[in-house]
């Protein structure tokens, strides 16, 4: 299995091009509605979990930015979702249960039967990620390919894919920063702090919402240090910038819940009541 990022030259940019989806046609809402008919809706207790499991399921405090404009993540429903697809030569696609005697590929690996009962048919994509690769062996030389991660494509039949209903893109969006994943502690923060400038210089995204707060705490601390020839090598235990991030966490936790609710009213009306206007995410 190969973890790499997007300019490590495994698959060409023709490859990667014909995997994003970019080219596919968009599935319209009452189709989508109608393909996802037999799914239970996801429970709030399962979209609380898949919040917590996608903060943790690639290393964004690699991928994704500090400033609080963040990455765009989309979350929908896939009624094959927890399942491996398995892309042969021909181009054809096998869609199969993960099962105790399939080999792991991730550290986020797990049953099909498990990833169901603990989120349901829910699924992400964000482009940002780390591409998950491995060579498997299914008959004619396939390659198994965890894609779906990084651009949402609905899988209608072995040959034929579809994008995200717009509608449905529109609800089950939200934005995120590195700040989301648990390995994102103070003393990451800090060390990304201490590494560059802040703001850097031609930033046009202007410091809003905790992230202006945490800004400040580090600029009226590194006068302090300066003042008295000190390092940052303590300042993550600063119980002010604990409580920063802690609240940055809990606001991207929410970020994400709100919008696989949201996404949940559109593609369930019947069963969950539409919610209001979206709400500022930042």
């Amino acid at each position: 299995m190969n973890d790499f990022d997007d300019d490590d030259d495994v698959f060409d940019e023709i490859i990667l091009r014909r995997l994003s989806g970019a080219d596919l046609p968009e599935m319209s809402l009452d189709a989508y509605r109608r393909w996802i008919v037999d799914v239970e809706p996801p429970t709030d207790a399962q979209i609380e979990a898949f919040a917590d499991y996608v903060a943790g399921a690639r290393s964004w405090y690699k991928h994704l930015p500090l400033t609080p404009l963040g990455t765009p993540f989309q979350f929908y429903i896939d009624p094959y979702a927890g399942r491996d697809r398995v892309v042969l030569a021909s181009g054809e696609m096998r869609l199969l249960e993960r099962t105790n005697e399939t080999a792991a590929f991730h550290y986020s690996w797990m049953t099909t039967a498990d990833y169901r009962e603990r989120f349901g048919c829910l699924a992400f994509a964000c482009g940002k990620g780390s591409a998950l690769f491995e060579d498997a062996v299914l008959g004619d030389e396939p390659v198994l390919v965890d894609y779906n991660c990084r651009f949402p494509e609905l899988r209608i039949s072995e040959t034929a894919a579809e994008r995200l209903s717009g509608e449905i893109d529109e609800a089950g969006a939200c934005r995120l920063t590195a700040l989301v994943h648990p390995h994102a502690t103070t003393d990451f923060l800090v060390s990304q702090l201490a590494s560059r400038k802040w703001p850097p210089s031609g930033q046009e995204e202007p410091a809003i919402g905790t992230w202006a707060l945490i800004l400040e705490w580090w600029r009226k601390g590194q006068e302090a240090r300066n003042a008295e020839g000190e390092s940052a090598s303590h300042a993550s235990d600063d119980p002010v910038l604990v409580s920063l991030v802690e609240q940055e966490k809990a606001r991207q936790h929410r970020a994400m819940v709100e919008a696989m609710q949201r996404m949940r009213s559109v593609a369930f009306p019947g069963a969950f009541p539409q919610t209001s206007e979206r709400k500022d995410q930042q």
